[in-house]
């Protein structure tokens, strides 16, 4: 937050953090291996390639309430990590 706050052009931008979004960045840093990272990307992609099979979907929806059948536009929530 100093950094943003040291930057005279961003201001607003600083403000607008503290005031609408204070807990928008951690007062710590969480370092993350590069193992860590990858295993999270393999969890992600078995998760993917399960909930993507038809007999999942299946038997998924002949429980879910009728909101269930929405299929919404995005893909996921998850971001793809190539750029870490």
């Amino acid at each position: 937050m100093r950094n943003l706050w040291q930057q005279q052009d961003n201001t607003n931008l600083y403000r607008m953090i503290v005031e609408e979004r204070p807990y928008l960045f951690a007062e710590s840093a969480v370092f993350v291996t590069d193992a860590c990272i990858q295993r999270q990307r393999e969890i992600i992609a078995a998760v993917e390639s399960v909930i993507a099979l038809p007999a999942y979907q299946e038997r998924v929806i002949e429980y879910a309430p009728d909101t269930a059948k929405f299929i919404p536009k995005a893909y996921g929530v998850f971001l793809d990590m190539t750029f870490i």
